[in-house]
């Protein structure tokens, strides 16, 4: 009689008795996989949105000459650095939601972007730009961040310099604007149009040129004649007396 084959050893796990194969599957199964970084130059765009994974880091590294674009994705929390990257022709986001940028640079000093925004982003929810510097020619023409029939979006500790104005929020709900700084410009820091539960905090605005056939206030609020009155808007600790 052939001698019966030695049974493999079996595991206590949570009082239950678990052989080693299968225990080994669920220690594999239950293992995260870990966040990578993944380094996006102007040469290889499309592969590196191919290779990002929900959590990941995309670092852009280098100068853009082209107009950056990304649209209709869940991002599932990427955070972008562009510590390392400027964006000289800007930022389109469509359809895009679940992801921060932190550190962009857009722009350059005395150069207009060929779009009328540095950053537009339109249709998307859950985005945030942090630490991000967004340079116009001056004052005479551009926005430095447009956000359109969008919601849940932060901006934060930012500057904007030399635009006409810096941040425009339409039929954007839900959205933070705070510790911002808008310098140099020819009208308004930030315009709130159709947009309700909006808060403004810490921003200053200062240097302001005024340019012919605009009023320049640090923050405007403007309501549109066929939707509702603006509402739960809250300006906390404004600096606008530089404005003007």
């Amino acid at each position: 009689m052939k001698p019966m084959a030695r049974p493999a050893p079996l595991a206590r796990v949570g009082g239950v008795l678990m052989g080693l194969a299968w225990q080994r599957m669920a220690v594999a199964m239950a293992a995260p996989v870990a966040a990578a970084t993944v380094v996006m130059t102007p040469l290889n765009v499309n592969s590196a949105l191919a290779q990002l994974r929900p959590g990941d880091t995309l670092r852009l590294e280098g100068v853009f000459t082209t107009r950056l674009a990304f649209q209709n994705r869940d991002f599932g929390g990427v955070t972008v650095d562009g510590s390392r990257a400027t964006l000289v022709q800007g930022l389109n986001l469509r359809n895009v939601r679940n992801v921060t940028f932190a550190g962009l640079t857009v722009g350059a000093a005395g150069l207009a972007t060929s779009a009328r925004f540095s950053i537009n982003l339109d249709a998307s929810t859950h985005v945030s730009f942090a630490e991000t510097t967004i340079l116009g020619n001056g004052g005479s023409a551009g926005t430095g961040l447009r956000a359109i029939n969008s919601e849940f979006v932060t901006v934060r500790d930012s500057r904007f310099e030399g635009l006409l104005d810096g941040i425009t929020l339409i039929s954007s709900p839900n959205s933070l604007i705070a510790r911002n700084r808008f310098e140099n410009g020819g009208s308004d820091g930030v315009k709130v149009v159709d947009s309700h539960r909006i808060i403004l905090s810490g921003n200053s605005c200062s240097g302001f040129v005024i340019q012919p056939g605009v009023h320049p206030d640090c923050i405007q609020f403007l309501s549109r004649p066929d939707k509702p009155v603006q509402s739960d808007i809250y300006v906390l600790n404004p600096d606008y007396s530089p404005a003007g």
